[in-house]
């Protein structure tokens, strides 16, 4: 017997760890169990929310239906002659629909032209003045809009609280000539999503965006505590709370329709502990049998083993080769064949939990992707139409607008109550009678050069069928201008110089001995000066190609700026005359750049200086440069005829010449400030034309760093 009693006790020892270990088990299984509940009831109230947008959409086409109708019945006729049709037609949408508690028209004037039902306990409701009512305001609304109010108390053909839904009933014109209104029953869209979910698990609960009751109880008071779950940031989240109350605990789901109402799945604390308690109650039923059962099968089996050994006892001290058939032990083979066959079940029944689990997670890994690639696309094309450079508007079959993306509305721009006659005007010009012709469109509109291109698109009715690509041609109309001008200058100003080396070259060639040498040495010195003017005009030229082909370069060293002014005034006194003063101060005296383009830039500036000198005094050129933080900042200032404040943004660009004094006195192509523009940008820096109050002349300023990547 104390064989049996300690074999007994040493196995029940050993059970009791897979014992804890089911106990551990069964714990984190009733944890996952009210995790699956609560994002089972995340994924409820989103599908309320859904529910709830799609009542609100179908009670937003209603009434666009009922506008759409009463634009054919009133357009032409006076609301006296409203006919019966129309009013049968709005007791059947109102029918059809279900959830409206009135459906009615109202004239220009505000009064209900039809309505439906007719009467009410307060009797008829034909007549009556809405001219105060919220949605008389919806006469003033974008055309295709449905204005939705705030939920009210209503006073008239109900007494309920209701939201109103209301769009401007408008002619062939595009003139409001009513307003086409509903009343939605909140109570009875609250039992139609209601209606939906799990009977007995969940409670709704609607509130609009601004946080007001619309189900069940509308305009009743929000609790403070609830009021601020819907504020939180995760608000809108997959995301369950708890609240408790009075010593009672809720916990709520919530999501967001499209139009901001916050729709609210309110569970007690009883039926989510519920399925904690009841997986922990079957553990702890299914534990108590299994130690049952585990101390049955030990007590069990210690006794067929103390029998087994006392068999084994006797059979030894018999002395026999063979035992007796009553002394023969087989158990041990059988246990181990039954535990054998055992873990092979086992084994199977987790292998196939572990195929099922992973093609479960395979399949909502699968959804997960179309939906976000879906998602993706759909961004991708929405983004794609947005950001168009070109303009697009969509046409239905019957040629009325459907979509306008930002860039049409920009250039082709105007009110919004006319902005579908404007782009659906365009259409008809642009669509030719015979469809073999190409559809094109060309011309001039606020000072753009537009053009218009159509093409049909393949869809579904009441899908896009008819398209319209809007180009801007001006800038392009502009470089074709500006080519020609290019081609103008370069005959004119390329012209003097090749005339004047000619000339001279032709008197060089018919001396016959009779030049003087005075005279000879005059020819060559003009044939010099022409010959180096050509070249500057072709170096111009080279440098703008540069600049427009993106191949202007510098090479960057550190230079001394005293000495890039003073070779630019040798370079600029080559041509005209005139006294420079440079202050350059000590900590501006070195910078990083390219000493010829610089000394270019300078040498274009003084000249340009000396050009435009007044008449009645010498030219007289002032540069200052400073450091200013890591930049040196240059004013090169002057005594000449001074630059209009209307040429200041415009003498930096190509060809552009001002035109006053003595201009061109010496020729010029206009790009010489385009050159030091580029010099000025290739180095970082930049180029400017200031205004010297009432001072003399002109003021240009550059600004150069004192360290780049380079230097």
């Amino acid at each position: 017997m104390r064989f049996r009693t300690l074999l007994a006790a040493s196995l029940l020892a050993v059970s009791l760890v897979p014992l804890a270990a089911f106990t551990v088990l069964q714990w984190r299984e009733a944890q996952n169990e009210i995790a699956r509940s609560d994002e089972m009831q995340s994924r409820w109230a989103e599908r309320a929310a859904l529910d709830t947008q799609t009542a609100l959409d179908d009670a937003k086409r209603f009434v666009l239906l009922t506008a759409e109708m009463g634009a054919v019945a009133m357009d032409g006729n006076t609301t006296a002659r409203a006919s019966r049709t129309l009013q049968l037609s709005l007791e059947q949408i109102a029918a059809t629909y279900g959830l409206f508690e009135n459906l009615h028209i109202d004239d220009k004037e505000a009064k209900s032209l039809l309505f439906a039902p007719k009467e009410s306990v307060r009797g008829s409701n034909l007549n009556v003045d809405h001219s105060q009512r919220w949605h008389s305001r919806a006469a003033s609304a974008p055309a295709g809009s449905v204005l939705v109010s705030d939920v009210f108390q209503a006073e008239g053909a109900t007494d309920r609280p209701i939201i109103n839904l209301a769009t401007a009933i408008r002619n062939a014109r595009g003139e409001v000539i009513g307003v086409a209104a509903a009343a939605l029953q909140l109570e009875a869209l609250g039992r139609a999503v209601e209606r939906k979910l799990p009977e007995g698990d969940y409670r709704l609960r609607i509130f609009d965006k601004t946080g007001r009751a619309l189900y069940p109880n509308a305009l009743a008071p929000v609790r403070e505590d609830l009021a601020d779950l819907l504020t939180r940031p995760d608000a809108d989240k997959n995301v369950v709370h708890k609240l408790q109350s009075e010593g009672e605990r809720h916990y709520l789901a919530q999501s967001r329709t499209a139009d901001g109402w916050h729709i609210v799945l309110v569970r007690d604390g009883a039926n989510r502990m519920h399925l904690a308690t009841s997986t922990l109650q079957q553990a702890g039923a299914a534990l108590f049998l299994l130690v049952a059962l585990i101390l049955a099968v030990v007590w069990a089996v210690s006794g067929t083993l103390a029998r087994g050994v006392t068999k084994l006892i006797r059979h030894i001290e018999s002395g026999r080769t063979e035992p007796a058939p009553e002394d023969r032990v087989s158990v041990p083979e059988e246990f181990r064949l039954v535990q054998h066959r055992w873990g092979r079940v086992l084994r199977g029944l987790r292998e196939k939990r572990r195929e099922l689990e992973t093609l479960n997670s395979e399949l909502e890994s699968e959804v997960q992707r179309r939906t976000e690639a879906f998602r993706s696309q759909h961004a991708t094309l929405s983004a794609l139409f947005r950001d168009m450079r070109e303009g697009v508007l969509l046409f239905r079959e019957d040629g009325t607008l459907l979509l306008a993306n930002p860039e049409a509305e920009r250039l082709l721009p105007g009110p919004e109550a006319t902005r579908a006659e404007r782009f659906e005007s365009v259409l008809r010009r642009v669509m030719p009678e015979t469809p073999d012709v190409k559809p094109e469109l060309a011309w001039t509109e606020n000072g753009r050069s537009l053009e218009a291109k159509a093409f049909p698109i393949e869809g579904a009715p009441g899908e896009p069928a008819r398209g319209v690509l809007l180009r801007d041609r001006t800038e392009a109309a502009q470089a074709e201008a500006l080519k020609e001008s290019l081609l103008s200058v370069v005959a004119h100003e390329l012209k003097t110089p090749v005339q004047a080396i000619r000339l001279q070259t032709e008197s060089l060639l018919a001396d016959d001995g009779a030049w003087s040498p005075d005279f000879r040495e005059e020819l060559l010195t003009n044939l010099d000066e022409a010959a180096k003017h050509l070249q500057s005009l072709i170096n111009d030229w080279l440098d703008v190609a540069r600049i427009d082909g993106g191949l202007f370069r510098i090479e960057k060293r550190v230079l001394s700026l005293s000495s890039v002014l003073r070779k630019a005034a040798r370079l600029a006194k080559s041509r005209y005359d005139f006294t420079l003063r440079t202050e350059v101060e000590e900590d501006a005296a070195c910078l990083p750049g390219d000493p010829e383009r610089l000394v270019q830039l300078f040498s274009n500036l003084f000249t340009n200086s000396a050009r435009y000198a007044r008449p009645d005094a010498a030219p007289e050129i002032l540069v200052r440069a400073a450091r200013v933080g890591d930049e040196v900042h240059i004013h090169v200032l002057d005594n000449g005829v001074g630059i209009r404040p209307e040429d200041r943004e415009r003498i930096f660009d190509r060809f552009y010449q001002v035109e006053r004094g003595n201009r061109r006195r010496s020729g010029g192509t206009g790009l010489g400030l385009v050159i030091c523009r580029a010099v000025c940008e290739a180095h970082g820096g930049s180029i400017t034309a200031l205004c010297r109050n009432d001072e003399p002349g002109a003021d240009i300023f550059v600004r150069l760093p004192l360290f780049t990547d380079e230097s």
